[in-house]
């Protein structure tokens, strides 16, 4: 296990408050420790804590810790995508509170622009403050961005290893097939 899906698992296993664990989580993955993350990190920092939990959450036993990985990293996409959705919105609405603000005049929209771009260059970057508004905006996914708690014992007895099967010459086209449904199966889901 590496040390800092280690750290993650031991702030999930913690008795703190939800929104500290948040915090803590961000802070962890936040490698400059300058407060922001790009959507890069957020996304990276997202599949980690799925893929800490991966098998002890899963809704199916799949046996399997490629397709326990698969799994998680599809579902921290999907959450990541509604998660700057969500802050894309809460900073367009920040911009027209802003422009309703201000009356505009020549001398101040040549001053905007140059700080607009300025803005916008700052704007890859993603605060704590903004990812927790979007997170709690977000209702369902907020509980749910953090796995429930779980047990200390299953998390250290799981084993991220492949089991090995051998597939033999008669049954290699079968195999296959098989593996073609199954990857058919995970692209609809």
């Amino acid at each position: 296990m590496d040390t800092l899906d280690f750290l993650l698992a031991l702030n999930f296993l913690a008795r703190i408050v939800y929104d500290k664990k948040l915090k803590l989580i961000f802070e962890i993955c936040d490698d400059d420790d300058d407060g922001c993350m790009t959507s890069e990190d957020i996304l990276s920092m997202l599949q980690r804590v799925e893929r800490v939990f991966a098998k002890e959450s899963a809704r199916v036993n799949l046996e399997s810790a490629v397709l326990d990985n698969f799994v998680a990293d599809k579902k921290a996409e999907h959450n990541f995508h509604f998660i700057m959705g969500m802050i894309k919105h809460q900073n367009l609405q920040k911009k027209k509170d802003l422009q309703l603000q201000t009356k505009a005049k020549e001398s101040k929209r040549e001053d905007d622009d140059e700080n607009g771009k300025q803005e916008e260059e700052e704007d890859n970057l993603i605060t704590y403050r903004e990812f927790i508004k979007a997170i709690k905006g977000l209702k369902n996914l907020y509980r749910r961005i953090l796995p429930p708690t779980l047990s200390f014992k299953d998390v250290l007895m799981t084993q991220k290893m492949e089991s090995e099967f051998t597939v033999t010459d008669t049954h290699a086209d079968d195999f296959a097939m098989f593996r073609y449904e199954i990857n058919s199966i995970f692209k609809m889901h």
